[in-house]
Formats: structure tokens, sequence, C-alpha cells
């Protein structure tokens, strides 16, 4: 054991240096998940709801929109939804326990509007409301992390499931795969137990 994965054993109690390890993986586990089918709409654009770690991932997918000329993608990060928000918007709502207070507002709104609504989270109440509606689909990540530990799965299944749709380009399979490949390189080189420019930033922030 170095010196850096002494530091880690020490202080790193949560073992979130081992979760990031697993980020990539949580990744390409969730491009090969099984997202069912939601009924097919002429969507005016995307709204994805959702708090803190799991609410993350809408700010991504706004940004790949405006880069790829996909449907315009907008994140909300409150209770309910937006005034402007109609049933011809697709909800994503992500809560990571299901249980989210804010976003369950936000999903009981669009559910009472007629609105359709794709849910990821681990269980909890988001999975007993989409279960019992028609239009609308629940997708199950994997359970036991801390919240802020499972943004690979969370963000892996809700790029997924805009490829799936047709909402964003989807990429070919080799540019797929390439692009995991440079995940992992990148995800080595900045493991903090390997001396990486991590640990190079950490010991700078510390003086």
């Amino acid at each position: 054991m170095n010196e850096n994965e002494e530091l880690l054993k020490k202080y790193d109690r949560s073992d979130m240096a081992g979760w990031t390890r697993k980020f990539v993986d949580d990744v390409e586990s969730a491009f090969q998940r099984d997202i069912g089918i939601i009924e097919e709409n002429d969507w005016h654009g995307v709204i994805c709801i959702g708090m803190g770690g799991s609410g993350a991932g809408g700010t991504y997918l706004s940004a790949i929109s405006d880069r790829s000329a996909g449907l315009p993608v907008h994140f909300w990060r409150n209770y309910g939804l937006p005034s402007w928000w109609g049933p011809e918007w697709l909800v994503i709502a992500t809560s990571y326990s299901g249980n989210t207070e804010e976003t369950i507002t936000g999903v009981e709104k669009a559910l009472r509007e007629g609105g359709s609504v794709i849910g990821i989270s681990s269980g909890g109440r988001l999975e007993e409301l989409l279960d019992d509606s028609e239009h609308s689909i629940h997708i199950t990540v994997p359970s036991g992390q801390m919240p802020r530990s499972a943004f690979g799965h969370l963000f892996g299944t809700q790029l997924s499931v805009l490829w799936y749709m047709g909402l964003l380009p989807a990429p070919a399979d080799k540019e797929l795969s390439e692009m995991i490949s440079r995940l992992r390189d990148a995800s080595g080189e900045w493991d903090p137990a390997n001396g990486s420019k991590a640990m190079d930033i950490a010991n700078l922030l510390s003086g």
C-alpha cells in the first residue's frame, strides 16, 4: 500500500474513491439497461426535474442538446413544474431514493395535468406513482449507494433514454466504445491512489 492509498484509507471513510472508480462501469451498465417503451409523441422538448446530485444530469443533458441539435432540454430544481410547462413537454424525473419531496410534487403535477413522465430511481414513492400511470414508465437503478456516488447510473440512464427515444442523436457503437475507453483512461489518470493530478491539486489547495 503506497502513501496515497494509506491516506485514502485513513480519511476516505465513505470510500468515495472506490465509488468513483466504479463510475465508468456504472455508466456502461446504464447504457445497456432496458428502459422499456413509452408512447411516441411529437414532444416540444424535455424537462429534467431533480435535486442535488440526482438533478445534476439535467444540466449536462441541456448542454449536450445545445451542441448536438437535439430537442430543447431544460432542467428544474424546485417544487412542482415551471409555469410554462405543458403536457407536450416530456418530463424526466430523477431521484436516487425515489422520495425527494420537490421531485415528487413535480411528478404529481405532470400526471395530474396529462403529462408523460420517465422516472429514474432506486424505488420509493416515484416508482409507486409511475407504476400506476398508463403513459409513464419507471426505470430502476441499483440501490445501496450514497446518492452523490450514483451519478454514473443516473446520468447514464438519462442519456440512454434520450438516445433511445431519438430525442438526442445517438452515437454509433464504435463511437460509444471509444468514449467508454477514454473515460476509463481519464478515470485511471485522476485516481488519487495513483499519485495523480487529483493529489497534486489536493496538495496545492492544502498549502
